[in-house]
Order: structure tokens, then sequence, then C-alpha cells
């Protein structure tokens, strides 16, 4: 928070989420962490190298790098927006 760390070793939520098996504990914590908060979660699968983004209870996969941007870009906009009116 700020430029302190806010926590370590944390345990997140896992819900009880109807995700594909070949989904693992870090994705489905991931969207089950954007369902209680307005937090925007990447993912990355350290297995295939796979980057995920969660936001709102739901999950896009297999992302570029140019896409996370795209995306983060779109999604960072909208909260400043809803913030500042």
């Amino acid at each position: 928070e700020g430029k302190k760390v806010l926590a370590a070793n944390c345990w997140l939520p896992l819900g009880e989420i109807d995700m594909p098996s070949d989904y693992g504990t870090r994705h489905r914590a991931a969207v089950a962490l954007s369902t209680e908060t307005d937090a925007i979660i990447i993912v990355v699968s350290e297995e295939k190298g796979m980057i995920s983004l969660a936001v709102n209870g739901s999950i896009t996969t297999n992302l570029s790098s140019k896409q996370l941007k795209e995306f983060l870009i779109k999604l960072l906009e909208h909260k400043i927006e809803s913030i500042t009116t």
C-alpha cells in the first residue's frame, strides 16, 4: 500500500467457483478475489507462461503482453472516470 508491503504469504479465497479442471489454485483464487473486491488481478502461469486477467468474477486467459496492456488501459481509464465523476 503506497510504498509499503501490506501483506506477505497471504491465503486467498478459493470460493465455490465452477472452472475447468485445468485451472490451478492461482487462477481460482484470482477469480474468487475479483468477486469480493474491485481488484484487477493479473495471473501468470509458471507452467505455461500464460497471462490471465481476472476482473469482476470473470477471467480472460491466453493474453499477449499487448492485449494485457490494452485491457489494463481500458479498465484503469474506466476506474479513473468513475472516481472523478
